[in-house]
């Protein structure tokens, strides 16, 4: 990726992960995105919806494709080697923040369950890691109210990696 080139946010990640299942038009994508479990977390406009597959395709990520047989102007998308991979490059790296597990890493929690389970694996173990540098200590120099703060947050974290053992264990 060049320098003036973002990392594509979750919710692209998302759609590539839709475009991965099956190619299909944006205004399918958009009902696809809604009506699955991550559309009763995230509300995305169709407007910035279009917006972002403007951006995928820009980077190469998706294909506009060719007009559909209706002829009704539609295009369908669908997913290039290099989107393809962005995608299973993004469904295995952890998420670099405890506020990142509630959104970011359950999309990929949903996202991989259509992979091989060696993809699941992969993250969690890297998550485990991940989440071993998020604590913090609790020592004497801290307030005791930020004793309290870090000893809850802690606690979050603690929870988490009780719950990826736990998911590993599932599989």
């Amino acid at each position: 990726m060049s320098p003036r080139q973002k990392e594509p946010l979750t919710y692209e990640h998302a759609l590539l992960g839709f475009l991965l299942q099956k190619p299909m038009h944006a205004y399918a994508l958009h009902l696809t995105l809604m009506e699955s479990p991550l559309g009763n977390v995230w509300r995305v406009k169709q407007s910035a919806l279009y917006a972002m597959l403007t951006r995928l395709a820009s980077e190469g990520l998706i294909d506009a494709g060719t007009e559909d047989i209706t002829g009704r102007g539609k295009r369908v998308l669908s997913l290039t080697v290099l989107g393809n991979a962005s995608f299973k490059e993004w469904c295995v790296t952890p998420v670099p923040h405890p506020r990142d597990m509630r959104m970011e890493f359950l999309a990929k929690l949903y996202f991989l369950e259509r992979l091989p389970i060696e993809f699941l694996q992969q993250l969690i173990e890297a998550q485990q890691l991940q989440a071993l540098d998020w604590f913090e200590p609790v020592d004497g120099e801290l307030t005791p109210y930020a004793k309290r703060v870090r000893l809850f947050r802690n606690g979050q974290i603690t929870a988490i990696q009780e719950w990826l053992r736990t998911l590993k264990q599932i599989g």
